[in-house]
């Protein structure tokens, strides 16, 4: 049973779901209905609906948990097509041990979990060393309480975006509370990769009662937040300086690397983080009034660049409007940048610590 820590701290990030592909000479079907096509057949009349015809896939279902298997045809490392079978695998699977996430030590699990669906068979070292994962969900949780300032603070330093599906969205309802950035099927996944924090007790309890009242009977999930991010495929990783994507080297990133994962996400989506602004005695007094209006635009979560930008456009002159920037941007660099933000409560900075923000 997993314990949710109370401390934000802690790093408990582990792979939530993720698709797998697995060379397909190295299986063995055991369910022939994977190998045939569904359709839609009249139960009167017997006439089969053309617009439905769904081959070599199969879903099973079961409390809550699901997991799909297919097989594809993939191009491959060789640059050829490729036949494998592919699964949709969420940490479901775990039962119980849900909120433990996918891990070295749960993956035992999850494989014994697949065998018993009498689908297919495979040994365990190919399933760790020759599968390949994709649209990989890294996961992360904590206790939070205070989730609804959280909300109002991530949206207030979240980066604007007048693109289609690159900016946020945010809902603060009584049965679903979160934010998050993007869409899972980005392909700008370098630049706008998925990211989504949310109230997880809420997602459980309404979204995923089958499930909770099944498996997690006995386990307290009040106020768990999580935060989670998607690493689409190997060029992802490539870019994030990361291994290739076997399940093997992905269990066994680090602590550290699993980190960077959502860190890089979230600088993608969020301004930098401001520290509290420093007392100085060396700034002038006209310097001391622009320093406090920077410090106002920033406590209202107005980014730097927006709040500089808009003092601007009152200034007509060029010249003297570009010397103005630069005063800006000297006293930004020299007491500003890089410092922390002023957080008025624990459960705040907690909040803040869960993310590493």
């Amino acid at each position: 049973m997993a314990k949710i820590p109370n401390s934000a701290q802690s790093s408990n990030i582990s792979l939530d779901s993720f698709k797998l592909r697995i060379p397909y000479e190295l299986v063995e079907v055991l369910d022939e209905s994977l190998l045939g096509t569904w359709q839609y057949v009249h139960n009167m009349t017997g006439e089969i609906n053309p617009d439905f015809n769904k081959s070599n896939s199969l879903t099973i279902k079961d409390k809550g948990k699901t997991t799909r298997y297919a097989i594809e045809q993939q191009v491959g490392k060789n640059k050829q097509v490729n036949t494998y079978l592919t699964m949709l695998i969420n940490s479901k699977l775990l039962e119980s041990n849900y909120l433990k996430g996918i891990t070295k030590e749960t993956i035992g699990e999850i494989y014994k979990a697949i065998i018993a669906h009498n689908v297919i068979t495979f040994s365990l070292s190919d399933f760790l060393k020759l599968s390949n994962i994709t649209d990989i969900d890294f996961k992360k949780d904590a206790k939070i309480k205070s989730f609804d300032t959280a909300i109002n603070e991530l949206r207030t330093i979240s980066k604007p975006s007048k693109q289609k599906d690159k900016g946020y969205k945010a809902y603060n309802k009584k049965d679903n509370k979160g934010i998050e950035w993007s869409v899972r099927q980005s392909t700008s996944f370098k630049s706008h990769p998925f990211l989504k924090v949310y109230h997880k007790e809420l997602e459980l309890k309404n979204n995923s009662y089958e499930f909770k009242d099944n498996y997690l009977q006995g386990q307290d999930i009040t106020d768990i937040v999580r935060i989670e991010t998607t690493v689409k495929n190997n060029a992802h990783l490539k870019y994030l300086g990361l291994p290739e994507n076997t399940l093997e080297n992905m269990l066994n990133l680090t602590t550290e690397q699993k980190e960077t994962i959502l860190q890089s996400a979230l600088s993608k989506h969020l301004e930098p983080r401001i520290n509290d602004l420093k007392e100085s005695n060396d700034i002038k007094p006209m310097e001391q009034i622009i320093y406090g209006y920077i410090n106002l635009t920033l406590n209202q979560g107005m980014s730097y660049e927006r709040g500089k930008n808009l003092v601007l456009k009152t200034i007509e002159n060029k010249t003297e409007r570009s010397r103005k920037r630069k005063m800006l941007d000297e006293l930004y660099q020299k007491y500003i940048k890089g410092s922390k933000n002023d957080l008025k409560s624990k459960e705040s900075d907690k909040f803040w610590s869960f993310i590493n923000w």
